[in-house]
């Protein structure tokens, strides 16, 4: 039986990727997962989530969290958000950690940062075990809400039902997630699926059956924006209909709801190399035709120097 009691031990669902942790959980989290010591590192340090507490839950020594924490400041993955600030507190830079070693020698494009993540699916059989629910609230047409959080290897899991009285739902809201811009081009399935390892975990977890899944609302693609542009956009009041200038995280992000938008502004690295060897191909080309021109305006000189020589007159000539 699934409890909130930190002495008991949670469920935990085998091959989905997901080992539960309450916020309040003493349990630490198998290294038999899913993702990666290193990437899960990761992902609770862009949560908030201190390196004691890190340590804890994965099994591992306070002395390894920092090791990884302090390569992923190297690599520029995460930037620490409160050098002097104890704990620190450390963000996203939008460069996965395998991004980074993979690309580290060339330009590659840049990775989206995408968030407000949230699918809903319908509650076809209530759960047969008790939730503790963080907090629920009752609206005037008698919608019920409840809200339970859950810290996952990957993050901070929310989880919503909304019963109302002619529907139940569950409303999944997710933590962040780095795309490239191939992954954008199926964002809705890649997004559906990643929260359906979640949802596996609290149907799992709580016996209950969840219809499809199916994203609650458009997400924010958000790439990191220069601290120079952030003023200038500011300054001006400038605005656009498609796109915004965000920084009410702490940090400056350029960011749409727009699919095609999002894959134009990843690739633009790349485009902007592409176009680059174009200028360099193209100058080399004009380049060799104002050779040819020139070895052509010499020869064309030379014969009509030559067409103004009078022609001298043949030695056979007969002597009249």
């Amino acid at each position: 039986m699934a409890t909130d009691d930190p002495k008991q031990k949670r469920k935990v669902m085998s091959g989905a990727g997901f080992e539960p942790a309450t916020l309040n959980d003493s349990k630490e989290i198998s290294s038999s997962l899913f993702l990666d010591t290193k990437e899960r590192i990761y992902r609770l340090l862009i949560q908030h989530i201190r390196q004691a507490e890190i340590a804890r839950l994965l099994g591992v020594s306070r002395q390894y969290v920092n090791q990884v924490t302090k390569e992923l400041e190297e690599a520029g993955v995460i930037k620490c958000m409160n050098p002097g600030g104890k704990p620190k507190s450390y963000a996203a830079t939008g460069r996965g950690y395998a991004y980074v070693k993979q690309n580290k020698a060339g330009v590659a494009p840049d990775l989206c940062r995408v968030h407000l993540v949230a699918c809903r699916a319908m509650i076809l059989r209530p759960p047969t075990e008790p939730i503790k629910w963080t907090k629920t609230w009752t609206l005037p047409n008698g919608t019920q809400y409840f809200l339970r959080k859950e810290l996952l290897d990957i993050g901070i899991v929310s989880f919503v039902r909304v019963k109302s009285a002619s529907s139940d739902q569950l409303i999944i809201f997710m933590p962040e997630k780095y795309m490239s811009p191939d992954e954008l081009q199926d964002h809705e399935t890649k997004l559906e699926a990643y929260t359906q390892r979640a949802a596996n975990w609290f149907m799992k977890t709580y016996g209950c059956q969840l219809g499809l899944l199916e994203l609650n609302q458009k997400p924010h693609f958000a790439f990191e924006e220069s601290s120079e542009i952030a003023a200038i956009v500011k300054k001006l009041n400038l605005s656009w209909p498609n796109f915004w200038i965000d920084d009410s995280g702490g940090h400056h992000d350029w960011e749409t709801t727009d699919k095609k938008l999002a894959i134009a502004r990843a690739e633009a690295p790349q485009r902007i190399l592409i176009l680059e060897e174009k200028v360099a191909a193209l100058e080399n080309t004009t380049e060799k035709i104002i050779g040819s021109m020139e070895r052509l305006e010499t020869k064309i000189d030379e014969l009509l120097a030559l067409s103004q020589t009078p022609l001298k007159p043949p030695d056979n000539r007969e002597v009249v």
